[in-house]
């Protein structure tokens, strides 16, 4: 439900999620605007989050829509585990959901592209090599797909711990290459 307040000014009630009427009422009330802000919050489509999350939220978003659009569902899950954890500060799993969300989307990607190649039983590994043998994934970013990996193995569900900074990290970098990917895929397809 988005966030309604009475603000006599207008004499009705304001829904925040409605980018215009909130470009009216942040002007009229720059005052609480700012110090939402200087009190590190601010707010997002009807809802008061902290500042770390507001861009977060943006490729949130964007980010669901392509997955949904994709019809990625277990990628989609994974990546909705992954926020639910980050939100409630539970930096591990929610690392360890971003790994698994970034694997379900390269193996999304070559089960749609390349069914008579994908064998069951294959590893992550092998199909985003797959991926690459077939131009997929670019030479050129195959060292920042297995940089994320190979970093994916740290401070998740395997030993180490995490902080938020640590955690904002890799959601920003699983969920760029997510975009960048899904994105490349919803416009080939079906001629992969």
């Amino acid at each position: 439900n988005p966030l309604l307040t009475t603000c006599p000014s207008f004499g009705d009630h304001l829904s925040l999620r409605d980018i215009s009427l909130y470009d009216l009422f942040a002007q009229r009330h720059d005052a609480l605007v700012r110090s939402l802000s200087a009190d590190g919050y601010a707010l997002h489509e009807g809802e008061l989050v902290p500042l770390s999350l507001e861009k977060l939220k943006e490729t949130k978003s964007e980010l669901e829509a392509l997955l949904s659009k994709a019809g990625f569902k277990v990628a989609l899950a994974h990546y909705d585990q992954a926020w639910q954890n980050y939100v409630l500060s539970n930096w591990e799993a929610a690392n360890a959901q971003l790994r698994s969300f970034l694997e379900a989307v390269f193996d999304d990607i070559a089960s749609a592209s390349y069914p008579r190649k994908h064998k069951k039983g294959e590893t992550g590994g092998d199909r985003r090599q797959l991926l690459q043998s077939k131009g997929f994934i670019e030479d050129e970013k195959v060292s920042s797909v297995k940089g994320f990996f190979q970093m994916a193995h740290t401070k998740g569900s395997h030993p180490g711990l995490s902080d938020e900074e640590d955690c904002r990290l890799r959601h920003a970098l699983s969920s760029g290459l997510a975009v960048y990917y899904v994105g490349k895929y919803l416009r080939n397809v079906p001629r992969l």
